[in-house]
């Protein structure tokens, strides 16, 4: 059987006016809910969101709390995947209700880390302009440096 590994959080937030509410979901390349990096090359993801609340300018960012990644994003065009701007710490969008984006997250490591998917995560977060998170996802991150099995010595 083959399927997707989705995690899933709850945030509630309340304000006393209609504000944006950020759905979110992030997609693997290896559609596992794990992005893996190498010292050689980033790893990369995607994620779409849908404003279901009121129109209001949103900030994405990403971080990987205190692992050795360093994360940047840009935004894409829905259709190719492009980056439409180059890659920073954060984004700002002006979304409309309704609206919908996408962007896509890199993922650098300066050093080795075990493979913890439940305590080892990018988190990319969707803030207004207070501050306030409006919506979040996030993916496992796994350093191939230390997970990959041993290579097999050739025999004498």
């Amino acid at each position: 059987m083959t399927g997707v590994v989705v995690g899933c959080s709850l945030l509630l937030s309340a304000a006393s006016e209609p504000v944006p509410d950020i759905l979110a979901a992030a997609a693997t390349l290896s559609h596992d809910g794990i992005v893996n990096i190498r010292p050689d090359a980033p790893g990369a993801f995607t994620v779409a969101i849908a404003n279901v609340g009121a129109a209001a300018p949103i900030t994405a960012s990403a971080d990987a709390g205190d692992l050795p990644v360093a994360v940047s994003m840009c935004p894409t065009d829905a259709a190719t995947g492009t980056c439409l701007a180059t890659a920073a710490p954060s984004v700002t969008r002006d979304l409309a209700a309704g609206a919908t984006s996408t962007f896509t997250v890199f993922a650098t490591t300066s050093g080795a880390f075990p493979f913890d998917p439940a305590a080892h995560r990018i988190t990319v977060r969707f803030k207004d302009t207070s501050g306030v998170t409006r919506g979040l996802t996030s993916v496992a991150v796994r350093d191939l440096s230390t997970s990959r099995p041993p290579k097999a010595e050739p025999p004498d």
